[in-house]
């Protein structure tokens, strides 16, 4: 079981990654994960960036929300991110950012491709799903405090 692990292990390949952030009020620092930036450690490729297409949790917090303009921020990068200094970009950009738009820290992942590493991030910091409504109020989803 151990070597199968290893194996597995073995096949990944390690990413690195930020969250793009969006804070529609920097007083009460709420934000909204809205995108996230990836590329290859020890590889050559050119960083890729993805934000979201709902942008409803955007709009939650901020209707006033600017999204066409968050939108072509996502088009900008990918051009700037395509080229051969790609990764430098990334820096370029987070030196650029206004308040209401930041990037997290440097973090790692391992995945067995740069597609795969995306689509997980996306799926667990961007794309939030949400479960079907069964129509009827289910006691166990909510939240009831406990007394002293």
């Amino acid at each position: 079981m151990l070597q199968e692990s290893r194996a597995e292990e073995s096949n990944l390949l390690k990413f690195g990654y930020q969250l793009i952030r969006y804070y529609p009020d920097n007083i009460r620092c709420e934000f909204v994960t809205i995108g996230v930036i990836v590329w290859e450690v020890e590889g050559t490729g050119s960083p890729v960036v993805r934000m979201t297409r709902d942008w409803r949790r955007v709009r939650c917090l901020d209707p006033e929300a600017d999204t066409d303009y968050l939108e072509a921020m996502e088009e900008q990068w990918t051009r700037e991110m395509s080229q051969p200094d790609g990764r430098a970009a990334v820096e370029r950009l987070c030196n650029s950012l206004s308040l209401s738009v930041r990037l997290t820290e440097l973090q790692v992942t391992l995945a067995p491709t740069k597609d795969d590493a995306l689509r997980t991030l996306l799926d667990l910091y961007v794309e939030w799903k949400t479960r079907p409504s069964t129509g009827s109020e289910d006691t166990q989803d909510r939240f009831v405090p406990k007394n002293p």
